[in-house]
């Protein structure tokens, strides 16, 4: 089954970049990632879903989003 995801890289006035950290149950442990998750039927488009997640995720609102394209990638098994 195909799944689409998005990311959203998120910079403020100072350039930094905001990363979250997963917690400690469930997939990628404890690892950092940009805000994003899963596109489903109640977006309109990308990045309606990148700005819902990033909302859902980082509890803020984004705007003036760039796509910056699109990964395609055979779906594997880390462990």
């Amino acid at each position: 089954m195909r799944k689409i995801v998005v990311a959203t890289a998120v910079l403020n006035e100072d350039g930094e970049v905001l990363l979250l950290r997963r917690s400690n149950a469930g997939s990628w442990q404890g690892r950092w990632n940009f805000p994003g998750g899963k596109y489903d039927s109640t977006d309109k488009d990308l990045t309606s879903a990148a700005q819902r997640e990033t909302k859902e995720e980082a509890g803020i609102d984004v705007h003036n989003l760039i796509f910056m394209g699109k990964v395609v990638y055979k779906a594997f098994d880390l462990y």
